[in-house]
């Protein structure tokens, strides 16, 4: 507890033996810088029949079509916490099993899951990182209900993210949620593109969501093709944002940025494969990571040889019995369980199965969607599975393995 909650100049602090009073008037100050919530005295019954008829009230609004969808609904509605510290409105941590925190792209998925399903629930997770952005539009890694860690960020696929939002519920497109969207979303915008670079890149693994991705091992800084298709994608949406709420220059620069952002993202096409490029000496090396492919989110912007390039590479290299494996499964890097250098994850198979989708690749999509559905279905809704096996990996009880099964 006290790791999670003391700030840098406690952790420097000598590890001799403290009395006991001093760690706890530490804790005590840690925990009471938020008001906490007022409980009412019930018994264990009382509390249990109130939280079974919560239950299901809200398992009948998820719409649960089988069992498996029902274990995916309580695992939501498990994570939901609310009231206390920064969660001053409901949201949802990742697994109360080991990982309780709202990272800032692992909320999206949430978001997406829910959209139909209950709207203000949906809207308060995709909304979350941004209302604790600092002055400069830099959002937090994570949230926890004690601490805020900034000492990453992560890759902006809200932009793409809030297309699907829009397809699954036009509520999205009202020009009053928009309202209230954009200007976060254009605050973020334009510190990854003021703040990272004349071409925005990762400062470091855990920046870009696949940590330890080999990308990265080369350089922590890295400009990477999916970066720049998130951020073009971004752009093109501020600027249909900017059209719906009359903000003529905005839509004008928002459309160049994305055109611009694009042609650069192209560029890392070259003798037919994608590459990385060191982020300081700017050297072009390959990798055999998926996450590079995550470009696919341009969809039909990408030119017909770069998008038959990738679609080939996806079935061909990371397509495995258990979803897309993060590491091509011929690499000398590849390994079952090593984070992001082989196991199959939630974000990759939502994202790539729904871009193949939007862009008529349908037999594919199916299958990725299929495969990785099999792992859930066999072990559980971990953070991460075994693409070959599908053994469940780490966290379990984790949120965005139960999105992926409902949404995919």
């Amino acid at each position: 507890m006290m790791a999670e909650v003391g700030s840098s100049s406690v952790s420097r602090v000598s590890t001799a033996p403290r009395p006991k009073l001093m760690v706890m008037a530490l804790f005590t100050f840690c925990i009471s810088t938020k008001e906490l919530p007022a409980f009412s005295i019930r018994t264990y019954d009382e509390y249990s029949a109130l939280m079974k008829n919560d239950y299901m009230i809200w398992e009948e609004k998820m719409r649960c079509k089988n069992e498996h969808d029902k274990i995916c609904s309580y695992i939501l509605w498990s994570n939901i916490v609310s009231g206390i510290g920064n969660f001053d409105k409901e949201a949802i941590v990742m697994s109360k099993s080991g990982m309780a925190r709202l990272w800032s792209w692992d909320n999206t998925f949430n978001a997406l899951d829910l959209a139909d399903k209950d709207f203000e629930l949906s809207f308060n997770q995709f909304i979350y990182p941004y209302r604790y952005m600092d002055s400069h539009g830099r959002t937090p890694d994570c949230i926890a209900s004690t601490c805020i860690t900034r000492a990453f960020v992560k890759a902006p696929v809200q932009g793409w993210i809030y297309k699907q939002l829009v397809t699954k519920n036009k509520k999205y497109a009202d020009t009053d949620i928009i309202y209230k969207i954009y200007f976060h979303m254009k605050k973020n915008t334009e510190w990854w593109l003021n703040f990272r670079g004349e071409t925005p890149c990762y400062y470091h693994g855990n920046d870009s969501g696949s940590d330890n991705s080999t990308c990265f091992d080369k350089n922590e800084i890295i400009e990477s093709p999916d970066l720049i298709a998130f951020l073009s994608v971004q752009c093109d949406v501020l600027s249909q944002m900017a059209e719906k709420l009359n903000m003529y220059t905005d839509i004008r620069i928002y459309k160049h940025l994305s055109d611009e952002l694009l042609q650069k993202c192209l560029t890392y096409f070259e003798n037919g494969e994608i590459f990385v490029r060191d982020g300081v000496s700017k050297e072009i090396y390959r990798t055999q990571s998926l996450m590079p492919f995550r470009m696919i989110v341009l969809e039909n912007k990408l030119p017909q040889e770069i998008k038959q390039y990738i679609i080939t590479k996806l079935e061909n290299d990371f397509l495995c019995p258990f979803g897309l494996a993060s590491e091509a499964k011929n690499s000398p890097e590849y390994c079952p369980d090593s984070y992001w250098r082989g196991p199959a994850w939630a974000p990759d198979q939502i994202i790539c199965s729904l871009a193949l989708k939007n862009m008529g690749e349908n037999e594919l999509s199916e299958k990725i969607s299929q495969n990785y559905k099999s792992a859930l279905e066999k072990s559980g809704f971990s953070e991460n599975h075994d693409a070959i096996t599908g053994e469940g990996l780490r966290c379990n009880a984790y949120t965005w393995a139960a999105n992926a099964y409902r949404i995919l």
